[in-house]
């Protein structure tokens, strides 16, 4: 939902090639800016997931700034509701009119930091060169491979989302990766293993960095998951 190689936060969501004007609505108020999700999403955990990247996201490039000051979800409030709390850390409006993330207007004209565009371009670099390995391969894992290598960041890594990217439905990609013997959710969760061996070892970026680049929520969830693929914690790796 947000670009770090633009210079300036505006522009980056102006450029953003994943969010089309109908997608995105974003109206000044004042000192507020709000930025309205358009489509119509059949499940809520689309826009849950798109806002907790980008909070996630703006607390990454900004420490210590709050700049979304509130989020709104259309859809009723779940059971779990405590778990928002966790990882929003803001006000939270359910049974809204609309999905939307209230900022700070000053969001808008902030500079993109230069270690979070680092780490991006090892992603684009790490992106090109599995590209190119797998379009000789021409399977449909290695497709799925390499387009979510570089959109792990963003909230549109689900089978639904990429399967519109790759031209089909979900139930075409679903059957093509079932007669390779793996299915999509596999994919996605043995490339976030590979990916985060490598940033973490080759690359040496940080855990909450590593947990960014590959679409978690926050770093405890990416401990989680790194602690179930190794059996230990990520912040042991040298």
């Amino acid at each position: 939902m947000m670009g770090v190689f633009s210079p300036t936060i505006a522009e980056s969501f102006a450029r953003d090639d994943d969010l089309s004007n109908s997608d995105l609505r974003m109206t000044r108020n004042g000192d507020e800016v709000w930025f309205v999700d358009t489509r119509n999403d059949d499940f809520p955990e689309g826009a849950e997931s798109r806002y907790a990247r980008t909070v996630c996201a703006a607390r990454l490039l900004f420490p210590g700034a709050e700049f979304v000051k509130a989020v709104h979800f259309a859809h009723a409030e779940p059971l779990y509701r405590a778990e928002y709390d966790r990882i929003f850390r803001m006000p939270i409006v359910f049974g809204s009119d609309c999905n939307a993330m209230v900022t700070d207007a000053a969001w808008l004209d902030q500079i993109t930091r230069a270690p979070s565009q680092h780490a991006f371009e090892i992603v684009k670099a790490r992106a090109e060169t599995l590209r190119r390995r797998v379009e000789s391969a021409n399977s449909t894992r290695g497709r799925v491979e390499a387009l979510l290598t570089n959109r792990l960041h963003t909230a549109e890594v689900s089978i639904d989302a990429v399967a519109g990217k790759l031209g089909m439905g979900r139930h075409t990609l679903f059957r093509k990766l079932r007669t390779e013997g793996i299915t999509f959710k596999q994919v996605l969760n043995e490339l976030r293993h590979k990916l985060a061996a490598q940033y973490l070892s080759e690359r040496k970026l940080a855990v909450n960095e590593t947990a960014y680049l590959l679409g978690f929520s926050d770093p405890a969830a990416f401990s989680r998951a790194y602690k179930r693929w190794t059996g230990h914690s990520p912040r042991r790796v040298k």
